[in-house]
């Protein structure tokens, strides 16, 4: 009742209401690699390249993108040189923190393995890069298109390279 009293002062005062128009939004792509940037805490650093997070209750396995350490962890083959170095700083950066997970949407989402593939960001920096950096790992790039930050990782290689960094001066044949 009150309602058109109301309406009806309005009607007779002269004003009218305009009604309100919305824009629609953009719907976002639901495929994973157009993913926004996601938060998990790292579990298990299983090697310099690959750890496990949890995201929402669920064990995330992921494997940073455009980044290859020694390996250190298939009982097939003895550990690459400077591997336990590589894994060791995984740690050191790693553990129990809260990690920045971002795709490449030139990047599949999973790897051959089922690994998440993402750049990691962690304290502020890139994981990524910061590994290379230190000689702790190598720009890394599979078949089909480089990833977004290859050429960056290259740049930071060639760096650590020319200074002997880590791998570079501890392990001759990775030289070439």
């Amino acid at each position: 009742m009150n309602r058109l009293l109301v309406l009806g002062a309005l009607v007779l005062a002269g004003c009218t209401t305009t009604p309100t128009t919305t824009t629609p939004t953009a719907t976002p792509d639901p495929s994973p690699t157009a993913s926004a940037t996601k938060t998990g805490a790292v579990t298990k650093v299983v090697d310099g390249d690959t750890f496990h997070v949890q995201q929402g209750g669920i064990d995330v396995t992921v494997r940073v993108l455009a980044i290859d350490t020694p390996e250190t962890v298939d009982p097939r083959r003895p550990d690459g040189c400077f591997g336990q170095e590589a894994s060791q700083q995984a740690h050191r950066l790693l553990d129990g923190k809260a990690v920045n997970l971002t795709p490449d949407p030139t990047q599949g989402d999973k790897d051959r393995y089922g690994r998440s593939l993402r750049y990691v960001q962690v304290d502020g920096k890139d994981y990524g890069l910061t590994m290379i950096e230190g000689g702790f790992a190598k720009a890394y790039k599979v078949s089909g298109p480089a990833p977004q930050r290859y050429a960056d990782y290259v740049k930071a290689q060639e760096a650590a390279k020319a200074t002997g960094k880590g791998l570079w001066g501890a392990c001759p044949a990775t030289a070439t």
